[in-house]
């Protein structure tokens, strides 16, 4: 039976215990969560590792584009931006709270590597590979709409084109997917690092720490997944030793600025054939990115900013607003990555496909060891249903197990709001609810139930930002939160703007939660 909505979050197996699983993931980012939901879906027994928080890494720190990635056509990968735009009608289906359309806009100057023409004829192309899926027609921009742009350079601009995407919480979403997988019947585990795998006969023997209480915990799975994104080989290195395909790591920077007061997206042309975009970020801000450098390390949990590459970032966006000026200290947040690509050195990081890879490993009959290699996060879920496929070849689902579909089952807070149950809650502030409904979709009355049954979780702990003590307890108790940053940078973007002062007091207020969830 699916786990309650606020049911707690799940602990590991104790010291000496075991359980066995069909299917065990090590990864709680994007495609590892995907893969998890899919297989809990389909009836497997199923069990998520992640070694920090679910998307700690990749999936944190993308662009927050929901998109069929239109530079893609220019390199003729066709079916990876086909395969994209059918998987963002999806995800705007099933997580309407976390995705929604925006509109992009690309300005054109005289000079441009892309001529208008091209440019045109490349929206096109997206509007006829969408098809019915498309979320509004591409249109030639007047000129009005870009004088209209703050700041935007008009000198030597011939003119523009708008196309449509979307926009994504991208570690909610990441989140929400493991939480779903949750209530399906799977074991989500963040926090839970796999230290050892083996193959004892026909099983998968997995063991690691869980970080929490800093007790060992054992499994066996019949199939593992090794969703680790930039850390595929050094995981099959130390582990059961698979020889893995050669990788690139592509780090992409990212500035987060006090809004520009843009209300569309801006996909700009750099003279290098990049693409930068500026799009408006959560009300107050504006969102500017990415860079493509090689990175060359093992540790991909805290990627730094190359001086290279934000002196870039500052050039290229200066030259398209010149009158802004954008200074580094201006910057609120800077945030990079890494992801990793399955390609040779050879190839140029920009021109080398997105399309997710898999490798699969038959150790003994009756066993299945899958590797996965890039990907996307739009089209994680597609991923996660060939992944699935590729394991249903080799490990049956238990005899009897009911298939649901991931592509029509909302994700948690998806579902349409029950607005009996919503009446119940009119007394908190309309802007109390409106934060709520933003943060957690139609799952927001869980949070105000919290607050209404102890008026002590009424309490604002960040008053600027309407985050109170059940927003905490919530963040705790169900969606598996345990560290500052846990809260602060993925279930919400508090990390901004807090305060030195409110970092404090929200830290202690964590570690109250936490004493509190290991004692009830």
């Amino acid at each position: 039976m699916p786990a309650a909505p606020h049911s707690a979050a799940p602990t590991a197996s104790p010291e000496g215990a075991s359980t066995d699983y069909d299917v065990a993931v090590i990864g709680g980012g994007i495609n590892g969560a995907g893969v998890a939901r899919e297989a809990a879906y389909r009836g497997y027994r199923t069990v998520l590792f992640e070694k920090d928080d679910f998307a700690q890494a990749t999936s944190s720190q993308s662009t927050k584009l929901i998109h069929g990635g239109i530079r893609y056509l220019e390199t003729g990968h066709f079916r990876l931006v086909y395969e994209s735009l059918r998987e963002r009608r999806t995800l705007l289906r099933i997580a309407p709270h976390l995705v929604s359309p925006l509109e992009l806009v690309i300005p054109i100057y005289k000079g441009s590597v892309r001529p208008p023409w091209m440019v045109r004829l490349g929206t096109l192309l997206y509007d006829l590979l969408a098809g019915s899926r498309n979320l509004g027609r591409s249109r030639r921009v007047p000129r009005r709409e870009l004088r209209a742009i703050p700041g935007l350079r008009q000198e030597d601009l011939s003119g523009a084109v708008a196309y449509f995407d979307a926009q994504a919480l991208d570690s909610r979403l990441c989140l929400e997917t493991a939480l779903s997988a949750r209530e399906a019947g799977a074991r989500v585990l963040n926090h839970h690092p796999v230290t050892r795998v083996r193959l004892d006969g026909g099983r998968y023997e997995i063991e690691g720490e869980d970080l929490r209480t800093g007790q060992p915990y054992r499994a066996q799975a019949r199939a593992v997944v090794n969703a680790t994104g930039p850390w595929v080989p050094f995981f099959e290195r130390d582990t059961l030793g698979h020889p893995t395909k050669p990788i690139a790591y592509d780090r992409g920077i990212h500035f987060v600025i006090p809004s520009l007061g843009i209300r569309t997206g801006l996909a700009l042309m750099g003279s290098d054939r990049r693409l930068i975009f500026v799009l408006p970020w959560r009300e107050r801000f504006t969102l500017i990115g990415t860079t493509e450098s090689r990175f060359v390390g093992e540790d991909f949990t805290d990627v730094p900013p190359s001086e290279e590459e934000i002196a870039y970032l500052l050039l290229t966006f200066n030259g398209f607003f010149p009158r802004r000026n954008l200074k580094r200290e201006e910057v609120r947040h800077i945030y990079s990555g890494v992801r990793a690509l399955a390609v040779g050195s050879e190839l140029s990081l920009t021109r080398a496909s997105r399309e997710s890879e898999v490798e699969v490993h038959l150790d003994a009959p009756g066993t299945a060891w899958l590797v996965l290699y890039g990907g996307k996060l739009t089209s994680y879920r597609s991923y996660a249903v060939k992944i699935v496929d590729e394991i249903a070849r080799r490990v049956p689902p238990p005899p009897g197990a009911a298939r649901r579909d991931t592509a029509t089952v909302p994700l948690p807070g998806g579902e349409p709001e029950d607005a009996a149950l919503a009446q119940r809650f009119a007394g908190a502030a309309p802007m109390q609810r409106e934060v709520w409904r933003k943060r957690y979709g139609s799952r927001w009355t869980e949070v105000a139930r919290r607050a209404a049954e102890d008026p002590r979780l009424a309490e604002l702990l960040v008053p600027g930002h309407w985050f109170t003590r059940a927003d905490l307890a919530y963040m705790v108790e169900v969606e598996q939160a345990y560290r500052l940053r846990d809260i602060t940078l993925r279930r919400t973007k508090l990390i901004y703007d807090l305060t030195p002062a409110e970092s404090e007091r929200l830290a202690a207020a964590l570690q109250e939660q936490l004493r509190a969830a290991r004692t009830a």
